[in-house]
C-alpha cells in the first residue's frame, strides 16, 4: 500500500505564495487555510464533542524556521494521552486503495484535497485496525489517543487502533469559490 502523505508545511509554503493565509497568530482563524476555504467551511457541518473542545485549547504557532509549526498543549490535552477516546470526524485518506487504514479525521468538513481541513488543533491522525471505507460521511471513531510532534508535518494528536463505530450521513453540497452553495438541496 502507497502512502500519500504530503507535508503540510510544504503545502502552507506553496499556498502562501498563491496568496492564502499563512499567520503566525494561533488565534487567527484563517492562519493555515485559503482565506475563501475557511468561509465556506463555516457554512458546512462541523463535528463536535469534548474531544476537539479540548483539542483546541492548544496554541499553534508558526515560523518560517524549524520547527516551522508547534503546538503548546494544555495539561488536560497531556492527561488524554494513552486513553480511549471516541470522536467525530471527516476522513481525509493517506493511502490508496478502496478502505484506509491511514487518515486525518477532521473537525472541519474537507473542502479541497490538496489543502490542509483546518488548523492542526482541529486534526487527528488515524491508525485503524480495518480498512474503513471513504465517502463523505462524518465518522464516529474510537481508539487510544497518542500525542505525536510532527512539526514538519504539523501532527500532534495520533489515534492508534482506531475502530470504525458509525457513519453518520450529512447534508451539505459542494461549496463554490463565490461562497454559495451548489448542492440542490435549497440551501443558499
Amino acid at each position: 500500500m502507497r502512502t500519500c502523505l504530503f507535508p503540510l508545511t510544504a503545502l502552507a509554503v506553496l499556498t502562501a505564495s498563491a496568496g492564502f493565509a499563512f499567520s503566525s497568530k494561533a488565534d487567527d482563524d484563517s492562519a493555515y487555510q485559503p482565506i475563501d476555504e475557511r468561509k465556506a467551511q463555516e457554512s458546512l457541518p462541523m463535528a463536535s464533542g469534548v474531544v476537539w473542545n479540548t483539542l483546541i485549547k492548544s496554541k499553534i504557532s508558526y515560523s518560517n524556521k524549524e520547527p516551522h509549526i508547534t503546538a503548546k498543549l494544555t495539561p488536560e490535552i497531556k492527561a488524554m494521552n494513552g486513553r480511549t477516546i471516541t470522536v467525530d470526524g471527516f476522513m481525509l485518506p493517506m493511502d490508496s486503495g478502496e478502505k484506509s487504514t491511514h487518515f486525518l479525521l477532521s473537525k472541519r468538513t474537507p473542502t479541497c484535497p490538496f489543502c490542509p481541513p483546518g488548523e492542526p488543533n482541529e486534526v487527528i491522525e488515524v491508525i485503524a485496525k480495518k480498512g474503513v471505507p471513504y465517502d463523505d460521511t462524518m465518522l464516529t471513531m474510537q481508539g487510544t489517543f497518542r500525542l505525536t510532534n510532527n512539526t514538519e508535518n504539523g501532527i500532534f494528536f495520533v489515534m492508534k487502533d482506531g475502530v470504525l463505530l458509525k457513519q453518520k450521513k450529512v447534508s451539505y453540497g459542494m461549496v463554490n469559490p463565490s461562497g454559495g452553495r451548489d448542492g440542490g438541496d435549497g440551501l443558499p
